[in-house]
């Protein structure tokens, strides 16, 4: 059984919420923190796995579940997903503006970053139909072909519906997890970060 309307709409209104007092904290936690790997990129490897782990459990609910549990099972995930993609984003969004001082360079740096963004956007509306399609669908019994056992056949429709719904949602959030930590993996990987002189500001706003 699905989730509550009413649980959906309290849960992600209150994950938004969250961001209100999770982004500024994170910001802080981000640029007061110092390691021999950085201030930014131990952040976006961390969060990228639970950012991953967070979205595979948004997208598989137990079968089991009552209505009201899987609301819960949705609030409680939700929630973390996005307190997770704060964990990433906002030390991701920092390490973007400080990698280079160059006012153009910085600027194509976002460019670059809003374009993969609106592709993640057209993805994650199209790819729950692509993966529906690719899966198939169950087979209905053969009486269901005809007109007999009308009611019957409605709510084997829908269980089999059902099943669709959660095989395509549950692939869509494989791939997406798998995006995230590989991208996430690549970023700490690829990108060097400029020391920090200890009081906020990098090496070369010095200069």
């Amino acid at each position: 059984a699905g989730a509550a309307l009413g649980a959906v709409a309290f849960f992600t209104s209150t994950a938004r919420c969250f961001d209100v007092l999770s982004d500024p904290l994170m910001a802080q936690i981000s640029d007061g923190f110092t390691s021999r790997f950085g201030r930014r990129r131990p952040f976006v490897l961390v969060g990228c796995g639970l950012y991953a782990l967070c979205l595979v459990a948004l997208c598989s609910p137990p079968w089991s579940m009552s209505p009201g549990n899987t609301g819960a099972w949705f609030g409680c995930f939700y929630i973390l997903f996005f307190l997770t993609d704060t964990i990433t984003s906002i030390p991701h969004n920092a390490l973007g503006q400080e990698i280079t001082s160059d006012t153009d360079q910085r600027r194509l740096v976002f460019m670059v970053a809003k374009i993969y963004q609106a592709f993640g956007m057209i993805a994650a509306a199209a790819l729950p139909v692509l993966m529906g399609n690719l899966l198939g669908s169950c087979e209905l019994p053969p009486e269901c072909h005809g007109t007999q056992e009308e009611g019957h056949c409605v709510d084997l429709e829908r269980k089999c519906d059902g099943i669709q719904s959660r095989r395509s949602i549950l692939a869509t959030g494989l791939i997406f997890a798998g995006v995230a930590v590989i991208s996430g993996i690549a970023c700490v990987s690829v990108i060097r970060e400029r020391r920090s002189t200890g009081a906020g500001l990098l090496e070369s706003e010095l200069e």
